[in-house]
């Protein structure tokens, strides 16, 4: 495999621009205006303060959707009641930008503060307790192309983003100054994803490589230097740790599967403690997307990767390192998958392999708005003690972002055609979709 750019610097503009050429093309054949970003906050590690000067915002105790999305012209955040599932009044959080150039949204662990990544080269705080957006923090630091990825340390003192440029600049929450960027002496080409351990001292960049194999940086978070690179033989397509933070996960497909000229889905676990990768462990003989949805139960036994050729989702269990048996979904895309809390039941988000599912509808202003007029979207319920398929729940066109309540009684899903449905796990039955302008990311406090 071909190592990576680490000539000079005109070599390193190329494989920069050629990765962001990369990225942009598949934006257009997905018909996604970006990767879905999936948060699910648990109730005990959240905490509400203040008053809300939003009607949306119901009183103490009771969870508040944030949802990202906007037009061509700006990007919000709108906060919607679990309540009552009223949308509030839309927090401008950029302007003068197309929405999904790089966007992305956490929140810190108390629940004060939403970091949105709105594009191009900056990351904006929300405050939940006034609802208002702070000053725009600027980090990305050179050739302006935009933002990949926002965490936030466990303990919530920093935010650190991830950059096409592939560096990653450290964000101080308490004063949201950045602080200078760590080089990780190479582009993103082939885009990137970060994970961090529970125990919040290391931060893991994996860098992806798609015609060949890729790397994950350690950070220490408590000096922010990187580490020794640690070579993935494989083209990874995301990146999870662990709960008990002992290992990090790498899920990548192989070039072709020895003999066959058929792609190979891999898992490549990494040691922590030694920061050594083991060998890559074959757990289907399909295909991935770029920046692959994989989610991992709560209690670290199971992560589920979607595998697109076929159409479905394999279980890899952690404890024995082997995959179970590929959960078929029919003829779709994965494009998200979130978990209950309690860990019982994974929601796989899927859209039709046809694009043509939704047409465009005129409106008055910034518009977005979507119509559909093919097979809607589906999540699928599935049973994770049992891996048992449940009936699909249609949603919207082209849905592509959900997250669940800390009780676990409800999950949002945003979709392309300009809403977010909310769904009642009990029952499977969808309610009254909430029209949003082209939601791309959704989180869930308290």
């Amino acid at each position: 495999a071909a190592e990576p750019p680490t000539g000079p610097e005109t070599a390193a503009r190329n494989s920069l621009r050629a990765g962001i050429e990369l990225r942009r093309r598949r934006r257009a054949q997905r018909a996604a205006a970006c990767t879905a970003v999936v948060a699910v906050i648990t109730a005990a590690a959240l905490a509400v303060t203040g008053a809300a000067r939003n009607p949306a915002t119901p009183g103490e105790g009771t969870p508040t959707v944030y949802v990202l999305g906007g037009g061509h012209t700006r990007g919000t955040v709108t906060p919607v009641s679990a309540a009552t599932n009223s949308p509030g009044e839309p927090i401008v959080v950029r302007s003068g930008f197309e929405v999904g150039q790089g966007t992305d949204m956490v929140i810190t662990p108390n629940g004060k503060t939403i970091w949105v990544a709105s594009g191009a080269d900056t990351v904006t705080p929300v405050s939940a307790a006034t609802q208002r957006a702070g000053k725009p923090v600027k980090v990305v630091h050179g050739y302006d192309e935009g933002t990949e990825q926002v965490v936030v340390t466990p303990d919530g003192k920093t935010a650190y983003v991830l950059d096409t440029t592939g560096a990653v600049t450290p964000i101080s929450t308490a004063r949201h100054k950045p602080g200078q960027p760590i080089e990780l002496g190479q582009g993103a080409g082939g885009g990137a994803q970060m994970a961090i351990t529970p125990n919040g001292k290391t931060l893991y960049v994996a860098l992806f490589y798609p015609a060949g194999a890729s790397y994950v940086i350690p950070i220490a978070t408590a000096t922010n230097r990187a580490g020794k690179r640690i070579r993935i033989a494989t083209a990874a397509t995301a990146i999870v740790a662990s709960p008990d933070g002992k290992t990090v996960y790498v899920v990548g497909q192989s070039l072709t599967a020895p003999g066959t000229g058929q792609q190979q889905i891999e898992v490549t676990p990494i040691a922590t403690a030694t920061n050594r990768a083991g060998k890559p462990i074959v757990v289907g003989k399909g295909s991935l997307g770029t920046d692959t949805p994989v989610a991992m139960t709560p209690d670290g036994q199971t992560i589920y990767i979607p595998d697109n050729t076929p159409n479905g989702v394999i279980p890899f269990f952690t404890a024995t390192n082997r995959p179970g048996k590929l959960i078929g979904l029919g003829p779709a895309i994965v494009q998200s998958i979130a978990i209950t809390p309690d860990g019982s039941t994974a929601y796989v988000i899927s859209s039709p392999l046809t694009n043509a599912s939704y047409k465009n509808v005129v409106v008055p202003g910034d518009g977005g708005a979507r119509e559909c007029t093919g097979t809607p979207g589906d999540v699928t319920p599935i049973a994770t003690a049992t891996d048992t398929v449940g009936k699909p729940i249609k949603v919207g066109c082209q849905p592509t972002s959900i997250a669940i309540t800390p009780d676990g009684k409800t999950a949002y899903v945003g979709s392309q055609s300009g809403t977010v449905t909310p769904i009642a796990t009990a029952t499977g039955q969808p309610r009254t979709p909430i029209k949003i302008e082209n939601p791309q990311a959704i989180v869930i406090t308290p």
